[in-house]
């Protein structure tokens, strides 16, 4: 694992693998075709609201979308909304969390350099990405996943909704930039 600053760098080196580059989006494919499989309706692009309760039981969501909204019942509700806890918050299982958010972007690139075939790489401070961090990470056998994230996103100029994923892609492009031997990726 190399960790980075501007001007430092630590590198750890273990004997056993410690860390894994996971294919997220394959994953998400699998698990959203076993819930579909299982009967579960898929709702892309919606964003719970607040719990639907009867009889003081949880047996729903009220959710947004672009085209409006409406609700969503089922046996068993999760909340999966992250540090917020939107629903779980407003049944008091918790406080809620007031979250700024954090913004990030990530290309899996081919035509990757050898050097970084066995490495998770962090770089950590404004030089890499103001206000955040990147990272390069080995992903199969000739690509890399190559990312970016900024923290309170929204407070440095960067509006997810407002050209959220062209402001991100000029920053992952400056992260870029660092890395002469990136060059060549594709």
């Amino acid at each position: 694992i190399l960790i980075g600053s501007f001007g430092e760098s630590k590198i750890l080196d273990y004997k056993k693998t410690r860390g894994y580059v996971f294919d997220f989006n394959k994953l998400k494919k699998f698990l959203v075709g076993e819930a579909i499989k299982n009967g579960v309706e898929v709702m892309v692009g919606t964003t719970a609201e607040e719990p639907v309760i009867e009889d003081d039981f949880i047996v729903g969501v009220r959710y947004k979308e672009a085209l409006g909204g409406g609700i969503a019942k089922g046996k068993v509700i999760v909340d999966a909304s992250g540090p917020t806890g939107i629903l779980a918050s407003k049944v008091g299982l918790r406080k809620a969390v007031p979250c700024s958010a954090c913004i990030g972007i990530e290309l899996i690139v081919e035509n990757a350099p050898r050097e970084f075939k066995d490495i998770l790489a962090f770089y950590f401070s404004d030089y890499y990405v103001p206000y955040g961090y990147g990272w390069i990470f080995p992903f199969g056998e000739n690509s890399l996943k190559v990312g970016a994230a900024i923290y309170k996103a929204k407070e440095h100029g960067i509006d997810e909704a407002e050209h959220g994923v062209a402001n991100m892609m000029k920053v992952l492009k400056k992260f870029i930039e660092k890395f002469p031997q990136l060059k060549n990726i594709q």
